[in-house]
Order: C-alpha cells, then structure tokens, then sequence
C-alpha cells in the first residue's frame, strides 16, 4: 500500500521557421567599384526533446484521505537539433548576376544525442476532499555540475480530479517542466 512505481514519458517537440529576411546594401573594392548586393536568407530550426522517466515512490505518511511520500528515479533525455535553409545572393550588373534567380538550399543538418541516466528526487501528495474528488500534486527536482556543463531538472504538478462515474474522470490542473 505503500510502494509506487511510474513510468512517466514527456516529448516536447518544436519546430520554427523563420520569414524570409531580404537586405540590400552596397560594397566597394578596393579599386572604388561600388556594387549593390541583395541576400535572403530562410532558417527552419527544429528542436525536440523526449524525456523518459522511471521510480519509486514510498508514502511515508497515510490516512484515510490523504498520502505524502518521496520519490527517487531516474530520467534519460533524447534530444534532436535541426538546422536547414536557404540562402540568396545577387549582385546586378555583374558576372555574378547569374545567380540572383538561384536560391542555394541548405542540406538539412541532424544532431541527436541522449542523457545517460540521470537521478531525480522529489515529494508527491494526494488528498480525497470530496467522495470521487482528489487534489494531486509532485514536485521532482535534480541539478548536475560538471566542469563547464551545468543542467537540472525541475517537475511541478498540482491537478483536481473528480471520478464522473467507472469509466470517466475529469482532471483540470497546472504543470510545469523546465
């Protein structure tokens, strides 16, 4: 009655895609050439991050509608960057007015790299202050210092659920991950 176990998985992906930024400007050689120039460059970037946590928790305290206990686990984290764009160069009135009609696009660049398993600690409740009516909440925490990379984890959750009958609950709540 005491013991709990949770698998938790969390995946947080994003994606962005920046306008087409365009400038204009001009340069001058060394011989006093004066060139307009006209560049664009487009940047889609896309970060994705998949959490996976295991634990254990112990309610070191229990009554007849309420439970506190901690909890130690571990999470392991994947994560996935990617960069890939394009770029355009023009410059009128010159050999290399060619290429005002060519956009160069950039190979899709992917790096990947995951966590090794990594421990959190923190508390958890629960409190039935209606029948079929239960306040939740866990707060986990973990940080790591190792020479110039630093991390943590922070995991806060508080939610009501209330049991609609066998078959249906509603839960209305707050979380944050960071």
């Amino acid at each position: 009655q005491r013991h709990n176990f949770y698998v938790d998985w969390k995946s947080l992906h994003r994606t962005a895609k920046s306008p087409s930024i365009e400038k204009e400007f001009q340069f001058t050689d060394k011989n006093n050439n004066t060139y307009n120039v006209e560049a664009g460059i487009s940047l889609k970037t896309t970060l994705d991050v998949d959490i996976l946590r295991l634990g254990y928790g112990y309610d070191f305290l229990q009554g007849s509608n309420y439970a506190l206990g901690f909890s130690v686990g571990l999470h392991t984290m994947l994560i996935e960057t990617a960069f890939e764009g394009t770029i355009g160069l023009c410059v009128p009135d010159t050999e290399l007015a060619q290429y005002c009609d060519t956009l160069i696009e950039t190979p899709r660049v992917v790096d990947s790299s995951i966590t090794a398993p990594l421990p959190d600690f923190g508390l958890y409740g629960s409190y039935t202050f209606f029948p079929d009516w239960v306040f939740k909440a866990h707060a986990q925490y973990f940080a790591v210092k190792i020479d110039n990379i630093k991390g943590s984890l922070i995991d806060i959750r508080a939610v009501v659920e209330a049991k609609l009958n066998d078959n249906w609950s509603l839960t209305a709540g707050f979380n944050f991950y960071e």
